[in-house]
């Protein structure tokens, strides 16, 4: 299923690589994770446009590996 084009262009994130990663752990956690927040939110949430209909059907309900997150 094509969903089109995201609302709004996806932000570039940088890749990390390992010898850098502990100071880029350390840049991200300073001032209460403030940089990890960011990335995160930057996330489309392409999924928030779908219902949740089928899941709570009685015939899917056993489906659902967990009760509080439905697909």
């Amino acid at each position: 299923m094509f969903l089109g084009p995201p609302a709004e262009p996806l932000r570039r994130v940088e890749p990390i690589y390992a010898d850098g990663l502990i100071d880029a752990y350390k840049s991200k956690i300073a001032d209460e994770s403030r940089l990890f927040m960011d990335e995160f939110q930057s996330i489309p949430r392409i999924f928030s446009n779908y219902t949740i209909k089928e899941a709570k059907k009685p015939e899917n309900q056993s489906k659902n590996r967990y009760v509080d997150i439905l697909p």
